[in-house]
């Protein structure tokens, strides 16, 4: 009789485990940054890049000490270093005549069918993450350029 219950108690662990999902769970790691060039900061822009999903905006620009800032354009493109490959991943623009650009909220991209799977990006392949901002100020068509660097490995 003992016997019998061990081999039926046996089976039923078994059967459970068996039953039971075995799959490892991914971990969903956000990542955010801030960084600043001479004259911009870009504060908590988000960088979530795993197999199933991407995600990368979120963050704010702002033009340092300035509450109003009147130019035609401005222009922002986030990029990412992957083997030696500046792939371009984000970007927003506003153009018109007198706008307000001290302060721009960059929106966001994201996409839940990241890859097929073989050549899945990760987080662990970007070797770097910077965002490159374009401006024209008010009657000077000059665009200024500067680089705000994220992240670097």
């Amino acid at each position: 009789m003992k016997r019998r219950f061990i081999l039926i108690s046996v089976l039923i662990v078994a059967f459970l485990l068996g039953a039971c999902d075995a799959k490892p769970l991914e971990q969903n790691v956000q990542h955010v940054f801030s960084g600043e060039s001479e004259h911009w900061t870009l504060e908590h822009y988000e960088v979530n890049v795993d197999s199933k999903k991407h995600f990368i905006g979120n963050g704010k620009l702002q033009m340092k000490g300035q509450d109003e800032y009147t130019a035609n354009h401005l222009t922002f493109t986030t990029y990412f270093m992957i083997q030696g490959e500046e792939r371009q991943v984000h970007a927003g623009s506003v153009a018109g005549d007198s706008i307000n650009i001290a302060t721009f909220e960059t929106g966001s991209i994201g996409s839940d069918e990241a890859n097929d799977g073989k050549n899945a990006l990760q987080f662990e392949d970007i070797e770097r993450i910077y965002v490159e901002v374009q401006w024209e100020e008010l009657g000077d068509p000059t665009f200024h350029v500067e680089t705000i660097q994220l992240y670097e490995k």
